[in-house]
This record gives C-alpha cells, structure tokens and sequence, in this order.
C-alpha cells in the first residue's frame, strides 16, 4: 500500500511548538486497515478508518487515517496500430490506469495473438509482450489484467522486391579469344 507521513507538534502554554514526531509513541488503532512505521509514518494495508494516535510527555493527540481502495479503470496496450514485416520482432506494453496511480503492468499481463500463424505473443517471464512477426496478414495483439484487456492491431507484410543485382560468379569466363567479366 501506499504510505503517508504524519507528524507530531508539541505546543506549549507559552505559545511555543515543536516537532516532536521522532520522540512521540505512536499507534494505530486498526493495525488491519493501517500500520505504524518509525517516526509517524503510517502504510496502508486495506480500505477503512483507523484513528492514529501519537503520545508524547503523557499527552495524546489523534488524527483519522482514510484508506481507500485503488480501483483498476482501464489498460492501454501500445503500440495501438504498427505495420511490420514479417519475420521481425516487436515489444508491446500494456498500462493500467488505477484511481491513484498509473502503472506499466506488461509483465503481469496475458498476453495473446489473435492469429499464430501471422504473428505469435511471448507470455514467458522475462519477454512478455515480445512478439514475432511470421507472415502476411493482420492480427490483434492484446493483454488482459485484472479482468480488463486492451488490444492493438499489427499488419505484418511480406517484404517486396525492390531491385535485381546481377553479377558474375566466376572471375573469368573466357570465350575464345575473349575474357568476360
């Protein structure tokens, strides 16, 4: 979970204050919904209230810790259209989107090709996301996390000739009383 720093302040009759957090005791009430670090920073560990207290000289303050769930709203896979040749590789990704946060989760995904014989997926640790391109075609190369999934769409291409480069073979090639090449 995330964490969250609070601090105490001592104040005296005579109007002085003083941080004094890294000598004030401090507890949770709910140890299940938040736990107390060192010095009053405070980690969340499940959605709830929990009031925070902190005792310094014989004096308690308080305060409300709120937790919250973060909530999964969407994932994105990139690139979202490529065009490729075959027999070449190429990474994807996929993000989520949480309510407090956005976070690359391409290694937590599943990964899936929507044709294996244009164009295959990787799902191993180390490489997920990784796909290879094979043939001629258009597939979709899309992730799932978390009960969302996000897709991008791939157009692999053949490679097209372009020139034709016409050399000798052999150094010499005598006809008569003529060398070629």
């Amino acid at each position: 979970g995330t964490t969250q720093q609070y601090t105490a302040t001592a104040i005296f009759s005579d109007g002085r204050s003083y941080d004094v957090s890294a000598q004030t005791f401090w507890q949770s009430s709910d140890s299940n919904i938040v736990a107390m670090g060192p010095f009053g920073r405070v980690n969340a560990v499940s959605a709830g209230n929990a009031t925070i207290s902190g005792k310094y000289e014989g004096i308690t303050g308080n305060a409300l810790a709120r937790v919250t769930a973060t909530t999964l709203e969407s994932l994105a896979v990139t690139p979202r259209n490529l065009d490729l040749q075959a027999g070449t590789r190429q990474e994807y990704s996929a993000v989520a989107l949480f309510s407090d946060h956005i976070e690359d989760v391409t290694s937590s995904a599943s990964w899936v090709s929507s044709n294996t014989q244009i164009a295959t997926v990787s799902n191993a640790g180390g490489s997920k996301g990784l796909v290879t391109t094979l043939s001629a075609g258009q597939v979709e190369i899309s992730a799932s996390f978390d009960g969302l999934s996000s897709s991008g769409v791939l157009s692999v291409f053949e490679p097209s000739l372009v020139s034709l480069d016409v050399t000798c073979v052999d150094d010499v090639l005598q006809l008569g009383n003529q060398t070629l090449c």
